[in-house]
């Protein structure tokens, strides 16, 4: 029985080292898969949430679509056209678009839509995020409604 015991002792002694090793592999992959994340300006889904969506009153013609500093006001001839409700997210994991909710007066009439990211740019505002699409208030509320059949 003592031989059997110092025998089992001295096998777990030696796979310590390897046991150790393999726990710690799970640690390290981790580390890995976070070093993987590009490092970019990334933001939270509910930082989108309830947020406005702007059309320029100027058209697709007047709407400037490179990146530029952060806005101290909202410019004069942008419009608020509706507010994000959600994300679609196709099952790819691919970000499709801002649902939005467009058209209506007093939360009355409005219509929720896709408004696709090809037609949106992220703009800051002093301390808030806004999105200007370059759709008119014509074409968002001419957009395909959606409603709780759209989803999977």
């Amino acid at each position: 029985m003592n031989t059997f015991v110092t025998v089992t002792f001295s096998a777990l002694l030696a796979a310590a080292p390897a046991l150790a090793q393999e726990a710690a592999a799970p640690d390290t992959q981790q580390a890995d898969q976070a070093a993987a994340v590009p490092q970019q300006r990334m933001m939270r889904a509910t930082t989108l949430l309830d947020g406005k969506i702007f059309a320029s009153k100027d058209g697709r013609e007047g709407t400037d679509w490179s990146v530029g500093q952060p806005l101290a006001a909202v410019p004069s001839e942008w419009e608020e056209v509706g507010d994000i409700e959600d994300l679609a997210i196709g099952v790819d994991g691919q970000m499709i678009g801002l649902v939005a909710e467009v058209g209506g007066f007093l939360g009355l009439g409005e219509n929720t839509v896709i408004v696709p990211m090809a037609d949106l740019r992220a703009v800051r505002v002093s301390d808030e995020l806004y999105y200007i699409t370059r759709l008119s208030r014509e074409e968002l509320e001419a957009l395909p409604e959606i409603d709780d059949d759209t989803w999977n």
